[in-house]
């Protein structure tokens, strides 16, 4: 099914700058969002990796997304009808992608086999990336608009805020923080720890202050 294109203004705070400027949150992954993905995320993201190895730090660590394929993700999104894309815009440069997929039911037992939002992929741009750039991140609270993104689409598809998802290791940390609730290692999917959060923490996340 096609959904109408649909642009929202959010606030991203500008670190350097020390002020709140607004961007453009779609509900779709344009040419272009991939494009930024090819020419500036990833010769970014190779110029981090060789910064933290000379570091001497496990890069591998740091990178767990870097590692993903955005075109190849998004030709399988465009055809299948129960995955929905959503990119983060700001002065024309993709600041981040999510992917999430509407046909996944409920595991945690008090919404067993309810509806929810499944997310299957975020990634922020490098540049936004504490884990890869913690000193010069650019943009703050990325991460955070996005999740709070895929509440309320789930809220408006009337399914109470539902979220679920499989978690990288390197961002367990954020969804443990969010107080999503942890259902445990799944051998079914790589090994992955996979969390829910559902109704009243998915109320609570997105009315509290201070999630940037």
């Amino acid at each position: 099914m096609t959904q109408q294109e649909e642009i929202q203004i959010v606030r991203l705070y500008d670190v350097q700058n020390h002020q709140h400027v607004a961007a453009e949150f779609r509900n779709f992954i344009s040419d272009a969002n991939l494009n930024d993905w090819q020419t500036r995320w990833l010769p970014e993201q190779y110029k981090l990796m060789i910064h933290l190895i000379n570091a001497g730090e496990n890069y591998k660590e740091h990178i767990d997304s870097s590692k993903w394929n955005w075109r190849r993700k998004v030709s399988v999104l465009r055809l299948n009808p129960n995955q929905r894309g959503f990119s983060l815009i700001y002065e024309g440069v993709t600041q981040a992608m999510m992917i999430v997929d509407i046909s996944k039911k409920c595991k945690h037992p008090d919404r067993f086999n309810e509806n929810l939002v499944y997310i299957e992929f975020i990634q922020v741009a490098p540049w936004n990336n504490r884990k890869l750039n913690e000193n010069l991140v650019k943009f703050k609270g990325v991460g955070n608009i996005m999740f709070q993104k895929a509440i309320e689409y789930s809220k408006k598809m009337l399914w109470s805020g539902h979220v679920g998802l499989h978690s990288l290791q390197s961002t367990e940390g954020f969804y443990l923080k969010a107080e999503m609730t942890n259902l445990g290692l799944d051998i079914e999917y790589e090994g992955l720890t996979y969390f829910e959060m559902t109704l009243p923490k998915a109320e609570y996340y997105l009315d509290s202050e201070n999630q940037e």
